[in-house]
């Protein structure tokens, strides 16, 4: 979109962010049903399971381990074998179990258009997020606007685990300074499209999802 100005890229973009969130959606409430009407087997479901904890897991181990490099090499490679052996699981079930694979893993289709005719008034807003190691990717739709905002974000990690230590800890002067930076960083560069604006959806992403949004601070706090 940035060398052509053609907003079909636009469009394209939040629909590869917005899709690959209702997979996971997806996944959740069609899971009963995958599994009653696609016949697979226990024991792959279990592999199934297994293969994405272990994934899971080892992407934790991989947050703790980045100041070694030999460490960090190791669990990237375990990481990629992983993968593997999970996507070659699903062309199995897409191959073998097609039901199964259509009930659950078949992507459904979102765009933008549909969404801004359909769900957003005069009065609302939607804001989604789409987090990568070190950019956010950050869509805006209001009835009369699409907007994406691209920013850096190098301390969103520490600055949200700042955020939810501070609330749960009660720790008011670093709430205040991780409430408002989280704000600057995350809403400040289209906060004037939310301009009289009584309801936002926001869509997470990553570790996003454990921010309260209704907790940040539009405003500075001086003389603590």
């Amino acid at each position: 979109y940035n060398t052509t100005g053609e907003s079909n890229y636009k469009s394209l973009a939040f629909s590869l962010s917005a899709n690959s969130k209702a997979v996971v959606l997806s996944d959740a409430i069609e899971e009963s049903g995958a599994k009653e009407f696609g016949q697979i087997p226990d024991s792959l479901l279990i592999l199934e399971r297994r293969i994405k904890e272990e994934i899971e897991s080892s992407f934790e181990k991989l947050e703790y381990a980045k100041e070694d490099s030999s460490l960090v090499s190791e669990i990237n490679s375990k990481i990629f074998r992983l993968n593997k052996s999970y996507d070659k699981l699903i062309r199995d079930y897409e191959v073998n179990f097609p039901v199964y694979y259509d009930l659950k893993y078949k992507s459904p289709e979102v765009n933008f258009e549909e969404i801004q005719n359909k769900f957003i008034d005069s009065a609302s807003a939607l804001i989604e997020f789409f987090i990568s190691d070190s950019i956010a990717f950050i869509f805006v739709i209001t009835q009369s606007d699409f907007h994406i905002e691209k920013i850096a974000i190098p301390n969103l990690n520490q600055l949200v685990r700042k955020l939810r230590n501070s609330l749960q800890n009660l720790e008011f002067e670093e709430y205040l300074h991780s409430g408002y930076e989280l704000y600057r960083l995350l809403i400040q560069p289209y906060s004037d499209l939310l301009k009289n604006r009584n309801r936002i959806y926001l869509i997470p992403d990553g570790i996003l999802s454990y921010v309260p949004f209704e907790a940040l601070l539009s405003t500075k706090a001086e003389n603590i």
